[in-house]
């Protein structure tokens, strides 16, 4: 049954009975074994059900109720942003879902129904306590709360879960302060936030930058004045031209089978530094048939989707027994005494190259892959030998500022751990 309170809002009866609200007239303070924590003097600990609020469940909704006049459902399943959105205007009543999705405040011109899925807690006496402080305080203690759902099929934590949860009650006037701080500091750390993210995502860009000059010779344009040296220099060239594509197997005629190699499966190249971070140990024997072989100083480079997309190409780095065999799914790459491995890398790793490649690639969907053809005749401007180890010179300085600086703009989970050290002081009244 609905019926309408003076707030105009459509709510099922309050969940506390007559015999729960006796008890907590009864036991008004918190006792101190259940204490959490030390608070001012002035402060009290209170049930949050007698903290002057109103908390009950939503309910059941039918199709007919949600047809009658727009009136919007406000449901826990919903999007956390979208309730995050909402927790910053000036609302009067705080939704939980009891499934986990913490929801946050809400005003609307239309008259909301809450969906079972979650609880509201609404102020019963703004005298006494501000509902941005609740919310904040919920905010607080998030994970305690959701490690009270209870159930086999579908946990939940329920609205008569929130009426007993211990609430650190400041005066009113002090609440007001603590709000005011709370919502000052967390401006500024969003707006850092926002810096840092908008800084964050201009890396890619950057680095496309720089490649770009690279393999354009402005990069190293002021070297080439000072070793008096002409963009002339630059040859066009094809890959196949300075480099041998699928090289021939290395001769293991003379090696005894149960000799342990290095194997490099897809999985052990990693798309996001270009690196073999894992070479497994293998018995010749297990590998020297089906397998990609490949030597040291070799650049092996996935020519499949997605891998290749996302990257996946590393130089071959120390190999047990001087032997290698990997992924047949590997494209492998060795470069003449003209030109410098890591100069075709950086090519190979470059994103223009990729989607160049990918417009290349033949077979059915799913299983497409870069023909070796493609690399063969895929042209380049080739640079001197010394002016491609000053290339690579540069772009690696360049690369690990841009690593460096990176790593210091990824502060998003510091500055989330700084809101919830905030929230913690302010409710033991050491805000200032």
């Amino acid at each position: 049954m609905f019926f309408i309170l003076k707030s105009n809002c459509f709510y099922k009866e309050n969940i506390l009975s007559l015999d729960m609200k006796k008890q907590n007239k009864n036991n008004e303070l918190v006792p101190p074994e259940e204490q959490p924590y030390e608070i001012p003097e002035g402060w009290k600990w209170v049930r949050l059900g007698e903290a002057g609020v109103v908390i009950q469940r939503g309910t059941s909704i039918t199709k007919k109720q949600t047809e009658m006049g727009n009136i919007p459902v406000i449901a826990g399943g919903q999007e956390p942003s979208y309730f995050h959105n909402i927790a910053n205007r000036n609302g009067n009543t705080i939704t939980v879902s009891s499934s986990g999705a913490y929801a946050g405040f809400v005003n609307y011109f239309e008259i909301p129904i809450f969906a079972s899925d979650c609880s509201t807690i609404q102020s019963q006496d703004e005298n006494k306590i501000s509902i941005k402080l609740v919310y904040l305080f919920l905010k607080s203690i998030q994970n305690k709360i959701y490690n009270k759902q209870r159930g086999m099929t579908q946990p939940h934590v329920y609205a008569k879960d929130l009426v007993d949860i211990p609430f650190p009650l400041p005066p009113l006037s002090e609440q007001e302060r603590i709000v005011s701080c709370i919502e000052s500091l967390f401006e500024k750390l969003n707006r850092v936030d926002e810096i840092i993210k908008n800084v964050f995502d201009k890396f890619p860009l950057r680095k496309a930058t720089i490649l770009h000059q690279a393999f354009t010779g402005e990069l190293t344009a002021k070297w080439r004045e000072e070793k008096n040296v002409s963009m002339d220099t630059w040859e066009e060239v094809k890959i196949n031209d300075i480099c041998v594509i699928n090289p021939k197997r290395t001769d293991i005629s003379n090696v005894d089978d149960s000799t342990e190699v290095s194997f490099v499966p897809m999985s052990s190249v990693s798309d996001i530094s270009g690196e073999i971070i894992d070479y497994l140990n293998r018995p010749l024997k297990e590998v020297k048939k089906g397998y990609t072989s490949f030597e040291e100083g070799d650049i092996v480079f996935a020519k499949i989707t997605p891998c290749m997309e996302n990257g996946k190409t590393a130089i071959v780095g120390k190999l047990k027994n001087d032997i290698g065999f990997g992924s047949t799914e590997f494209h492998v790459l060795r470069c003449k005494s003209n030109l410098d491995k890591k100069f075709l890398y950086y090519i190979l790793r470059n994103q223009k190259f990729r989607d160049e490649a990918k417009y290349n690639m033949t077979g059915s969907v799913g299983q497409q892959r870069v023909p070796k053809s493609f690399i063969e005749n895929y042209l380049l401007h080739l640079p001197s030998l010394a002016e491609q180890k000053e290339i690579v010179r540069r772009l690696e300085s360049l690369f690990e500022k841009e690593e460096h600086a990176k790593e210091l703009c990824n502060q998003t989970e510091k500055i989330e751990l700084m809101k919830k050290a905030i929230l913690a002081r302010a409710f033991r009244g050491l805000l200032f």
